[in-house]
């Protein structure tokens, strides 16, 4: 247990990872709600140029629903993982227990990343529970020690 006069730095990288990940999702998940509200019309010429391919038959309404379930799935993971954040590491850091909220920070900061690679925007929620997570573990470190010394 760590000392309670001290503040476990990261806190606010935390929160604002997991807003701006749930923020994202929300937005993403409009889009593709938007995108799939669309006439199949809109998509008249590309289906032309595509449809003189054999091998692709695709109409404007399939090019609708595989946008817009790429959005949908894309936003579900980013919600998922800003939900799954809460109580893994923020709840952890909220109650001064930083060695728990160790692990799940790195994983959840390393999984945002590779998910977010697809759009610089994404990726940025992911960088931030990294730095957080390097904060935290670096006064964890530093807490052990004085534990270490004092004793």
């Amino acid at each position: 247990m760590q000392n309670v006069n001290e503040k476990v730095p990261g806190k606010g990288l935390v929160i604002a990872s997991i807003a701006l990940a749930i923020l994202f999702s929300l937005i993403v998940l409009y889009a593709g709600y938007s995108l799939s509200t669309l006439p199949a019309s809109i998509f008249s010429n590309i289906t032309k140029t595509y449809g003189q391919l054999s091998s692709l038959n695709l109409t404007g309404t399939d090019i609708i629903r595989l946008a817009a379930n790429v959005l949908y799935g894309y936003g579900i993971i980013f919600l998922i993982l800003g939900l799954v954040s809460i109580p893994f590491v923020y709840l952890p850091l909220y109650h001064n227990l930083p060695e728990k909220a160790i692990g799940p920070a790195l994983a959840i900061g390393i999984i945002e990343i590779i998910v977010g690679i697809f759009s610089i925007l994404f990726v940025i929620p992911g960088i931030l529970m990294v730095i957080a997570w390097y904060q935290v573990r670096k006064f964890n470190y530093e807490m052990k020690i004085k534990a270490s010394l004092s004793h």
